[in-house]
């Protein structure tokens, strides 16, 4: 009230800037007998006749009109704000010359045919109206903010995977309070009636989100949560699951290593083609959405354990199973009643996607079984270099007389283009499987001009690369996983999608046996139900149709699981759930302190100070805190030379530049005690700088406070690489010398604290005199403060000479021409400033 509009002059004529495209009539207001037709007697909905007064139809992009929407924009940004004293013809962003109350008109008016003139106006106006009309809009059960978090952590109706009907009330509830004023049209008084173009709108929310890539945005997101939870458990990895047996005792893998898995991961989850899907990190739109990229990951790495690590850290396939007693040579061309040369594609694959069977290939595989008495390597070659392959004895511990001829399975006593045994974590395998792996990350993608990730690989001319290239620890994870995508995510048998039912899977808490054995025989033959066709018999069924162990597979799922915590992270839930709010959910009863108690879920292997003074025991509490410090520790490590060449860097005239001032070392060094121990804050509580301590779902909102400090530091004392704030605030292009007292119009030793905190600043000394120690990478002079009887005044820097003159007073934006009393300006990465905020410091 009191902002709105009078009413125009009876006598004012306004008509539209322009007529609508469509051909429909522009509109006007004026006094009566304005328009011809009014003799007509067309009355409107209202039952007026004529146009006297009608001076306030919609304006701008969102259409702002009426004497109120006017009346608060004059108020706020137009002649009246300048009038009053809110505004200044200086400042930004406002129309101190346009009365909007008598001149609407004004938003649109145009001076040339391009209409840009007042475009920024046109913007302007709606944006405003949107931020004061929608933004602001809260009643008692709806408020526009909290709806706006619960309408994105539910998916905005993008959700892939559960057909849930789609709920409009929200778009409906915006475009109500845009054109009613209510979030509940038609019921909004004294505006009555119903929202129009509602489906339009819909529509072009879609287009939105796309245009502003909302929906790549989120999937980037539940990708690094995935990652970031996977980089957690790198402990449990290498301590449990990345090793083998070696003469009886457990082993490190050599070969598959956690880092390049990670890197592995992160790529293959990125990796985009048109007909090929990216590896699956989780669901974006569903609360907890990264527990399905978790369950897919795990089960991935089950099968990676009893097909490759377990086999005494293997990249190439053993020859383990026997013919008569025996190992045959010629199991490179296939074991089991297998024939991997003639694993071809399907009619459907892009044709010659397979690799070509080459007689003349050559490979001796460049792993095999360390174990004493086992075969040797398997080994490819033309009957021109090999005429016949015989066979490993076990009990002679030796390979059979040269020229004896023995047989594999299916009668093979050749190795002539049998190169295409299992290789990598999954033992890919077949001229069809390296053809696709060829096609989309090796060379054959670069000859077609397609994005490759080896480009100088062609796996069809050596599918050995994979164990013996300069990218081997690579391509032990990403052929597997390249494997894992081709044959798992994309797998269908009728109804039974392995992706719908992962969700199922995972929402049930990772407790259904019959799935994992159906991915199990998936991974190994080729279907869910062996015996499978596609496992390649040459004579249907054969050994190699079916899977082997299948409870084994089971077992070493549920050992995933534990490692990576699944059963006790995530919550069963039935169908999938909507997402939570990004940012921790207000409640009464919370406070603003961190709560230190313990955790239902179990804590790791606990991470302790090594000191030379004895330590008590250490409790649950502290070694929850201190994980939890330690797991940010690694986490930043990690991103070391992403934060010293993106956060920790200064402005100096030669360009950004590494800090000197501030290190990542140097905040670790300060950030332990604060995110373990804290600090008496004088009214009985511990204040602690925020990481997540409460619990380890929260991890991700210490993680954003951090982000958030840094943030501010950047604008601060990583700007000029100082510990003390600079003279930047700019008077009629001078840099003040007073602007020691305090810049952008404040005062720095007015800056009193509260009552409740009053006895805690620090009081005012009229007499101290200091001195700034350093102004970092900047030019600028340095504060100082001193009492007035022995500097009166003060004058400028003048930054474009490089001048300073003293000989008369100059006023910084408050007034103030002296200096005394005026040593609080700020200190400390984020400028710490004032009586109040120095003397809190100072107390605590």
């Amino acid at each position: 009230q009191g902002m709105e509009c009078p009413q125009i002059s009876s006598t004012t004529t306004i008509q539209s800037s322009f007529n609508d495209k469509i051909g429909q009539r522009g509109l006007m207001c004026g006094p009566i007998g304005t328009y011809p037709d009014e003799a007509k007697n067309y009355k409107n909905d209202f039952g007026r006749l004529d146009v006297q007064g009608c001076c306030w139809w919609g304006r701008g992009p969102l259409q702002s009109k009426g004497l109120c929407s006017m009346g608060k924009m004059n108020h706020y940004i137009g002649a009246k704000a300048l009038a009053d004293g809110r505004i200044t013809r200086s400042t930004s962003g406002v129309y101190p010359d346009i009365n909007f109350c008598t001149t609407p008109n004004k938003i649109c008016e145009t001076n040339s045919g391009d209409g840009k003139d007042t475009e920024d106006l046109r913007w302007t106006v709606a944006m405003f109206e949107f931020a004061e009309k929608v933004q602001r809009y809260s009643n008692s059960n709806w408020d526009y903010k909290q709806k706006l978090v619960e309408y994105v952590s539910g998916g905005m109706n993008l959700n892939e995977y559960y057909p849930f009907d789609l709920d409009h009330s929200f778009i409906h509830a915006v475009s109500s309070i845009v054109d009613r004023g209510c979030h509940n049209a038609p019921n909004c008084l004294p505006y009555v009636g119903e929202v129009t173009k509602l489906p339009q709108r819909r529509e072009a929310l879609t287009i939105a989100l796309s245009a502003l890539k909302i929906p790549k945005f989120r999937e980037q997101q539940v990708i690094d949560t995935t990652l970031e939870y996977m980089k957690s458990s790198k402990s449990g990895f290498e301590e449990t699951l990345l090793r083998y047996k070696r003469q009886g005792y457990s082993v490190l893998s050599e070969r598959y290593r956690f880092d390049d898995f990670m890197d592995a991961l992160s790529r293959m989850s990125q990796f985009s083609s048109p007909d090929h899907s990216p590896l699956y990190m989780g669901d974006p739109w569903m609360r907890d959405g990264h527990k399905y990229g978790l369950g897919n990951i795990a089960l991935f790495v089950a099968n990676g354990l009893m097909l490759g690590i377990e086999k005494d850290d293997t990249c190439d396939e053993l020859n383990e199973y026997r013919v008569s007693g025996k190992y045959a040579l010629s199991n490179s061309c296939g074991q089991q009643g297998l024939s991997y040369q003639d694993m071809v594609c399907e009619s459907s694959d892009v044709p010659d996607m397979a690799c070509q069977v080459d007689p003349d290939m050559y490979i001796t595989a460049v792993t095999s079984d360390r174990t004493l008495g086992a075969p040797p390597a398997l080994q490819c070659g033309p009957r021109s270099r090999i005429p016949s392959s015989g066979f490993w004895d076990p009990a002679e511990n030796a390979e059979s007389d040269e020229g004896e001829a023995f047989a594999n399975l299916v009668g093979r006593t050749d190795l002539e283009g049998c190169c295409w045994w299992g290789r990598g974590l999954l033992q890919m395998k077949g001229p069809c499987a390296f053809g696709r792996l060829n096609y989309y990350l090796g060379a054959r993608a670069a000859r077609e001009n397609r994005k490759s990730m080896y480009k100088d690989v062609d796996f069809c001319v050596n599918p050995e690369a994979i164990c013996g290239s300069q990218f081997r620890h690579e391509l032990v994870w990403i052929s597997a996983l390249f494997k894992w995508v081709d044959k798992v995510q994309n797998y269908e048998d009728g109804e039974w999608n392995y992706m719908e039912q992962l969700r199922k899977f995972a929402d049930n808490k990772f407790e259904d046996n019959v799935f994992i054995k159906e991915v199990n025989a998936i991974v190994e033959v080729g279907c869910r139900h062996p015996p499978c066709k596609e496992a390649g018999c040459v004579s249907f069924p054969c050994d190699g149709a079916y899977s082997e162990n299948q409870n084994r597979a089971v077992n070493r799922a549920f050992l995933t699981f534990t490692i990576l915590g699944l059963w006790d992270s995530f919550e069963g839930s039935l169908g999938g759930t909507n997402s939570p709010t990004p940012v921790p959910s207000v409640c009464p009863e919370c406070t603003g302190s961190p709560t230190l108690l313990p955790t239902s879920a179990p804590t790791a292997t606990p991470l302790m100070d090594i000191t030379s003074a004895p330590s008590v025991a250490p409790s649950r509490e502290v070694t929850l805190l201190l994980r939890r410090f330690n797991d940010l520790k690694e986490h930043l490590i990690n991103r070391r030379k992403l934060l010293e060449s993106k956060v920790f860097i200064t402005e100096t005239k030669f360009g950004l530049a590494s800090s000197t001032l501030y290190t990542l070392d140097g905040l670790l060094s300060v950030l332990k005690d604060l995110t373990t121990k804290g600090s008496d804050d004088g009214n009985g509580g511990n204040l602690m700088f925020y990481i997540g301590q409460d619990d380890d779902k929260n991890v991700k909102y210490g993680r954003v406070n951090i982000a958030l400090f840094l943030a501010h530091a950047t604008t601060r004392g990583l700007r000029s690489d100082s510990c003390e704030e600079v003279n930047h605030d700019l008077v009629e292009g001078k840099l003040p010398f007073s602007n020691a007292c305090g810049q952008h119009s404040q005062s720095y030793n007015e800056d009193i604290c509260p009552m409740a905190d009053a006895a805690r600043e620090c009081p005012l000394d009229t007499t101290m005199n200091v001195k700034q120690a350093s102004v970092g990478s900047s030019t600028a002079p340095r504060f100082f403060c001193a009492p007035k009887s022995t500097n009166p005044f003060t004058g400028y820097f003048d930054p474009l000479s490089g001048t300073t003159d003293k000989s008369e007073p100059f006023a910084n934006a408050i007034g103030r021409e002296d200096v005394e009393g005026c040593c609080w300006w700020g200190r400390g990465l984020l400028h710490v400033g004032g009586v109040c905020n120095i003397g809190r410091f100072n107390f605590i």
